[in-house]
């Protein structure tokens, strides 16, 4: 499954709204998803971007990691790099996170917490 996000011009323009009491966010399209291509397509509807991304939409693995204070999650076509960026950021990190790699169907990979050196294969 694709990653449906938020269209970046969408929310640079609702910012700038807000500090200069406008109204430029509603020339741009709310949901944005990226194509098979690599290019960035938007939508207006949350709902019609999940079609498209579906259909038309670039299969991403998602990297999660949780900092108990909060969540990041970065995403990538490429699980291989996903990994690395991982296993590299949890051996540097002061703080280490707990760390799920995820399926582009949003199912556990592999995990890694804050006290492991490299990934548990999910079913280990």
């Amino acid at each position: 499954m694709s990653k449906v996000f938020e269209n970046p011009a969408y929310l640079r323009a609702k910012l700038y709204d807000m500090q200069h009491s406008a109204n430029t966010a509603k020339l741009h399209d709310k949901w944005a998803y990226v194509g098979a291509d690599g290019n960035t397509y938007t939508h207006p509807t949350e709902q019609g971007a999940m079609r498209f991304a579906g259909t038309h939409g670039l299969s991403v693995f998602t990297l999660r990691a949780d900092y108990d204070t909060d969540v990041c999650e970065f995403s990538s076509s490429d699980e291989i790099k996903l990994r690395m960026f991982g296993k590299d950021h949890h051996a540097a990190a002061k703080i280490k996170p707990d760390m799920t790699l995820l399926d582009p169907a949003g199912n556990t990979i592999a995990t890694m917490d804050a006290w492991a050196t490299d990934w548990t294969e999910a079913g280990q």
